[in-house]
């Protein structure tokens, strides 16, 4: 909730935002904009992640990750959700092979390339991450930040949890 509400409040100073849902395993980002119509149908990083195991990286269209979300006097918020809410979006998550993703797809140098792709897009970027020791965790707090805000609740699981 928290990033939610930053991003809103930055957006709304006229920047531009883009807010991305990486906690594949337990996504949540978009329910703080239920009331708000997703542009482009939900798909999100997972349905990205996939698209480049299949594609080239010239031949995959970013904006149709993208929702943009119109807010008040003009303002808009954009969000890339986990991945398309259908039926079978857990064993999709369950079954993306991160080792493989890295190895055979060039995964590193992809996630380099989106990375890139939002510095240049967005004045601000902010990430929901897994947390916990993931590999899409390692991704969000290692390979993307520039800037890494570490945001937790404050229980002894948390906060060991993000100490690691």
């Amino acid at each position: 909730m928290a990033l939610a509400n930053m991003a809103v409040l930055i957006a709304q100073m006229g920047y531009k935002v883009l807010m991305v849902d990486w906690d594949l395993e337990a996504p949540g980002l978009p329910r703080y904009f239920a009331n708000y119509e997703m542009s482009n149908g939900g798909l999100g990083l997972l349905d990205l992640l996939e698209a480049k195991i299949c594609q080239s990286l010239k031949n995959i269209n970013w904006q149709r990750y993208i929702s943009t979300l119109s807010l008040e006097k003009n303002r808009k918020l954009h969000l890339m959700s986990s991945g398309e809410p259908t039926q079978n979006y857990a064993g999709r998550v369950l079954d993306f092979n991160w080792e493989i993703f890295f190895e055979e797809y060039d995964g590193s140098n992809f996630i380099e390339y989106l990375r890139n792709f939002w510095k240049e897009e967005f004045d601000f970027v902010f990430v929901d991450s897994r947390t916990g020791i993931t590999d899409s965790g390692g991704i969000c707090t290692i390979q993307i930040p520039d800037v890494l805000a570490i945001v937790f609740t404050a229980n002894y699981q948390s906060l060991y949890g993000a100490k690691e």
